[in-house]
């Protein structure tokens, strides 16, 4: 399980240099779930349990 987090984070971190992920618009977030369906899945599972400050900090960081 911690593993798996670990890769889900680190894939996180190089798609966001691209993409620059920005949580406030829906149209950037959407074309991301279309093309990475399981990372947006943990995305979107970290904001609606509220812990996306921390997550934001680990993609910054």
């Amino acid at each position: 399980m911690t593993s798996n987090k670990k890769s889900v984070q680190l894939q996180i971190k190089q798609i966001s240099n691209s993409y620059s992920i920005q949580y406030n618009k829906t149209e950037n977030y959407m074309k991301f779930w279309v093309q990475h369906p399981r990372i947006a899945f943990y995305i979107y599972a970290f904001i609606s349990s509220s812990i996306s400050v921390t997550f934001t900090f680990h993609i910054h960081k």
